[in-house]
């Protein structure tokens, strides 16, 4: 994966993570932790969406190990700035090392279902006609 298309990944954990913990601590209290899965899955699909409008052959697994470690490292920090100022986790010593571990993981979970999913639409935008055709004629 490319370096610029890395820190869209980044960024798009990060802001998941900075809406999901707050609004999560809102309204649902107890269940913090559920914003740590949310920023993974947009994560891993930004990275998977980058990687196939570039390629459109199934992701090695240098490429899913490589943005999972950007997810993985993401992780850490956003965990303990949360924890710092809003002190949403009841065990933050077992939340972040288990967030950490699976934003490492979706990658490698996600990646063939989102190189799936934009074959298929490579495969429909392939099909259809170009332009309009003009009013429905009737015989």
């Amino acid at each position: 994966m490319k370096a610029k298309e890395l820190v869209w990944t980044a960024l798009a954990y990060v802001v998941s993570i900075a809406v999901g913990i707050p609004l999560l601590w809102k309204f649902w209290p107890g269940h913090v932790e559920l914003a740590w899965a949310l920023a993974a899955i947009v994560g891993t699909n930004v990275a998977a969406m980058f990687y196939h409008r570039r390629l459109a052959e199934k992701a090695p697994l240098s490429a899913k190990a490589v943005a999972g470690a950007v997810l993985a490292a993401c992780a850490v920090p956003t965990g303990l700035l949360a924890h710092v100022l809003l002190h949403p986790f009841k065990f933050v010593e077992v939340s972040i090392p288990i967030a950490t571990i699976g934003s490492f993981v979706f990658p490698f979970v996600l990646f063939g279902t989102m190189q799936q999913a934009y074959s298929k639409q490579h495969q429909t935008n392939g099909k259809q006609d170009k332009g309009p055709q003009g009013p429905p004629t009737q015989s």
